[in-house]
């Protein structure tokens, strides 16, 4: 297993409530429903049609109903959906044919997937309404076809106001910037709850804002950015010309000069991030860079980063924030740019500029930084000893200030919370639901469901709380009482299929004490009913023997044959004596 788990081995706070059910989700101007393999020509919800056909009908205000699926484009699709008109496009419909319906994105997955081929969208508009994109995974998304500007891999906005909430972007490509994301537009601009996992362009893996003129403000909140790559500037986030508020993210190992980097001439707030890296290597540089002026970076953690935060020449106020197992907490040009104070630094090879009122060699006590959960646990020296700011919430939503005073770092300390961590194994195998998502208090109940991804199937969980014995359970849905601060395996195995036959055709038949589907090391028994005629002879294929019943240990995709022959017997004939 990757320690980094995505979200699930800290966060199950933020990272499940990603896909809300949202039943009947009702929006202005006309709803159009869309399927992967939709043939109707009115796009209704009992008869959809294909996208294409669903946007060449679109105005502006109407609504992209998307089926559960997977859409792709065809030759010469680059992008496979070119947005002129202010439409919405909203994913995880169950595609029922009569009303209600509902929304639901982790139920009813919708993707869009570019097969490394083909940008996944362009945004082009001049209509003052805004277009909402959720409950979408975008991925496999690509330049590479671009005649020019392979810019943005999976979206690219080049105008119109865009809200993006509840989406997936996961293994898009730029060949310049904006591996996920590159926005150009002045117009608003906000993306929440998403996830960001793997995507990669020269500069910028995940998101690439340049904007022009006096845009309004762009919000980059309670997203998860994990494992991007860029070669040049952000890994993550590039901010260019555009004033922004990057608040409460989760931004895990990923690769390039700096996590974010900040080239504004206008207002940067980088605000409750968790910043980290598993180990500190020689690929990790700043977790935050900024050349530009007038950066606020307040109440964010960073652990194991190269440099902490690159402040350059650049302004910058520095509050509020744990520094934890860097090598350097914080560079600059020299101390006249940079203010700040109360922050918390340890096992950092070097503090040069611990600004006002540091806190030094104290462990900040992580609830488990083993398995990247960096909140603060009961006794922590960063409770109570922030400086006085402006935020009214932490990474969780949490109120600040709790207690007695503001805390340093992105976890404001609640000593009535608790903790629920989730762990995926192996990683990549499957996602967690948790109902409700977040926060948790004694005696809370959370109903869990293990939803496999393909090719998986659940097995089981292991729940360990806090000072109790772990146990296991085999419901692929369980509900538990929080008691205490608790930590959830969900197991997932390989699904394999077991195929069986019998010789001949109408000899007889095979019964099987378990349905499907099979995994690894399952035992099932399989019994050789022969019709009237025939009997049972011997087993083939990956069985063998004349056993029956005969158990059958699974170990990869399995095909048994049953062989019967056709009974003997004997004529007699009636003696008759002369």
């Amino acid at each position: 297993m990757k320690r980094i788990n995505l979200l699930l081995v800290c966060l199950v706070v933020m990272l499940l409530a990603f896909p809300v059910i949202k039943p009947n989700v009702s929006a202005q101007g006309t709803h159009i429903f869309v399927s992967p393999t939709g043939a109707g020509t009115d796009c209704s919800q009992a008869a959809p049609c294909k996208a294409a056909t669903g946007l060449s009908k679109a105005d502006d205000g109407d609504t992209l109903y998307f089926k559960y699926g997977t859409y792709k484009g065809t030759m010469g699709d680059d992008p496979i959906f070119m947005v002129t008109e202010a439409v919405s496009f909203i994913g995880g419909w169950d595609g029922s044919e009569a009303f209600p319906y509902t929304i639901d994105p982790m139920k009813y997955k919708t993707i869009i997937d570019g097969e490394n081929e083909h940008q996944l969208m362009q945004i082009d508009t001049s209509s003052t309404e805004v277009i909402h994109i959720s409950g979408i995974t975008f991925k496999n998304g690509d330049t590479v076809s671009l005649a020019a500007g392979s810019i943005g891999g999976a979206i690219l906005v080049k105008d119109g106001g865009v809200f993006i909430d509840s989406c997936r972007f996961e293994n898009n490509h730029a060949t310049t910037y904006g591996g996920a994301l590159y926005v150009i537009s002045d117009d608003p601009f906000e993306v929440r709850n998403s996830q960001f996992i793997g995507n990669m362009a020269f500069g910028s893996g995940a998101i690439y804002l340049l904007r022009s003129g006096t845009p309004p403000l762009a919000l980059i909140e309670h997203n998860q950015f994990i494992g991007n790559t860029a070669s040049a500037h952000g890994s993550v986030i590039e901010v260019i010309f555009s004033a922004a508020t990057i608040n409460a993210n989760l931004i895990a190992n990923n690769t390039g000069p700096s996590a974010i980097e900040v080239t504004s001439w206008h207002d940067v707030k980088i605000t409750n991030n968790f910043i980290y890296w598993n180990t500190m290597g020689s690929t990790n540089f700043s977790a935050i860079k900024n050349t530009m002026v007038n950066t606020e970076v307040i109440n964010n953690t960073i652990v194991n980063a190269k440099t902490g935060i690159n402040a350059g020449s650049a302004n910058m106020t520095i509050t509020n924030n744990i520094f934890s197992g860097c090598y350097e907490s914080i560079i600059a040009a020299g101390e006249d740019n940079l203010t700040g104070t109360n922050n918390l630094f340890y096992n950092n090879a070097k503090d040069d500029f611990p600004l006002d009122n540091p806190i030094t060699g104290q462990d900040p006590l992580f609830v488990n930084a083993a398995m990247q959960n960096y909140h603060l646990k009961k006794g922590s020296p960063a409770i109570d000893a922030g400086a006085v700011v402006a935020l009214t919430d932490d990474f969780d939503g949490d109120e600040r200030p709790m207690g007695d005073g503001y805390d340093i770092g992105a976890d404001e300390f609640d000593p009535d919370k608790l903790d629920l961590t989730v762990i995926i194994k192996p990683d990549g195998a499957g996602e967690v639901q948790a109902d409700p998502p977040r926060p948790y208090h004694k005696g809370n109940n959370v109903t869990l469901t293990a939803v496999p991804n393909a090719g998986w199937v659940f097995r089981n969980w292991e729940v360990e709380v806090e000072g109790d014995t772990a146990y296991k359970v085999f419901d692929s849905e369980m509900e538990i009482t929080m008691t205490d601060n608790t930590t959830v395996t969900a197991q997932f195995v390989k699904e394999y299929q077991l195929t069986v036959r019998v010789d001949p055709d109408e000899a007889g038949s095979i019964d099987i004490d378990h349905p499907g589907p099979y995994y690894a090391d399952q035992e099932v028994m399989l019994t050789a009913v022969p019709n009237a005629g025939w009997s049972f002879s011997h087993w083939s294929g990956n069985a063998s023997g004349d056993e029956n019943p005969l158990e059958v240990t699974i170990t990869g995709d399995t095909k048994v044959t049953a062989h019967f022959k056709r009974d003997s017997f004997e004529i007699f004939l009636p003696l008759i004596r002369r």
